[in-house]
């Protein structure tokens, strides 16, 4: 059988991306996207996203004697999902809510008008909102509020999530709410809180570099 790996190399986990990122119409705006000269100010720049959490979550690894497998248990016929809003600058994060709804145009408007926009006022009045396509984030209504706030709004290029910072902090969130196993809501909002102070300006300032953004000290 032939070496499947040439000299001196070794396997690896894939990085992978969207296959849409080659079309030339994404390519495209993704180029558009990066020459967008607001986006060259990343100290002004506020990715805004919402992601779920749910009382299933659990490791995905765990250890166990040499030759013995690893058991858990999760809830399969009985579990809730939690919708968590948040937005993060290369500071830290700047605002997060949770629900146990999915985004709709009213949640994702009671969040922008109630928790982020009182925390742009005070501490980012300079704020460019960046946020990605989904629909209830275009509503007329919620760019309408951010116009009436004086905050800019961008878009990220669609199929574009690695352009996001905010992506991996949702990881992070996740990795340490699998640790804990909350199985009710009640435990799980009291286990969100921790975990989303655990995402630090360190890491904010990191996934922004990672992400491709510049001028950051």
């Amino acid at each position: 059988m032939p070496d499947l790996e040439a000299p001196g190399l070794g396997a690896q986990k894939k990085t992978l991306r969207a296959s849409e990122q080659d079309r030339a119409d994404i390519a495209a705006e993704r180029a558009a996207y990066r020459d967008a000269p607001v986006l060259h100010d990343a100290a002004r720049l506020v990715f805004l996203d919402e992601t779920g959490i749910n009382t299933q979550m659990t490791p995905s690894h765990a250890r166990a004697p040499r030759g013995e497998r690893a058991l858990g248990s999760v809830p399969c016929g009985s579990w809730h999902r939690v919708t968590v809003l948040g937005a993060l600058s290369a500071e830290g994060r700047l605002a997060a809510m949770s629900i146990e709804a999915s985004t709709s145009a009213a949640v994702f408007l009671a969040f922008v008008e109630q928790v982020l926009l009182p925390v742009l006022r005070r501490d980012k009045p300079d704020a460019v909102v960046v946020m990605d396509n989904l629909s209830a984030h275009k509503r007329a209504d919620v760019l309408a509020t951010f116009e009436a706030a004086g905050v800019a709004v961008c878009f990220l290029p669609h199929y574009s999530p690695d352009l996001s910072p905010i992506e991996p902090g949702w990881s992070k969130l996740k990795s340490i709410l699998r640790t804990k196993e909350a199985r009710t809501v009640d435990a799980l909002d009291r286990e969100l809180g921790p975990a989303l102070d655990a995402i630090t300006a360190k890491d904010a300032k990191a996934w922004f570099k990672l992400c491709g953004y510049p001028n950051l000290n």
